[in-house]
């Protein structure tokens, strides 16, 4: 058996070719190749080379293949009265059922107006929402991310329509004579 030499380099994302001849050149050494190349959140390329009489395996394995996140079931949304809300009150968002286990999800609600234009409302990243005296007439839904190491999926709920708050009456009175 020949013994092999590994060497792990990490860079930042994104990479080209010139990176990679750079980081050959820099092993100062003929005879190294590119073995593998890992793009998942960061970039890890392994190099190996032959009859060095290093036969340690690399330090890191190699990350294992996967999937981003899918969703299966996409996310619901819902204020106090299903799928209406008054101005003022809560509505909040289930993340939905997504294959490829994602480990991190992000919020982003938005306002859909009456013609149909999508208003991205800065700040709501969470998984509830007030509605505000803006939604009135209109819808608010939301966007989710998922995310896992392999990449990110994403979907959105269905709308909550946003009506006017309840007036409340004035107090009577009474007659004056």
């Amino acid at each position: 058996m020949t013994p092999v030499e590994y060497k792990i380099v990490q860079f930042t994302l994104p990479i080209d070719d010139d990176d990679v001849t750079a980081q050959l050149n820099a092993l100062g050494a003929e005879g190294w190749r590119l073995i593998i190349g890992s793009l998942v959140n960061e970039a890890r390329l392994w190099f190996m080379r032959e009859g060095t009489g290093v036969v340690d395996p690399p330090v890191d394995p190699p990350p294992e293949e996967g999937e981003p996140p899918v969703v299966i079931d996409a996310p619901f949304a819902s204020g106090p009265a299903g799928t209406i809300a008054r101005v003022g009150e809560q509505v909040s968002v289930t993340m939905g059922n997504w294959e490829g286990e994602p480990s991190r999800y992000a919020y982003l609600w938005k306002r859909r107006l009456a013609g149909g234009q999508v208003i991205p409302l800065e700040n709501e990243t969470a998984s509830t929402y007030d509605t505000t005296v803006t939604d009135e007439g209109e819808a608010v839904f939301c966007g989710i991310e998922a995310s896992n190491d392999f990449g990110q999926g994403y979907s959105e709920s269905n709308d909550v329509s946003v009506i006017a708050a309840e007036e409340v009456a004035a107090p009577s009175q009474g007659k004056r004579k």
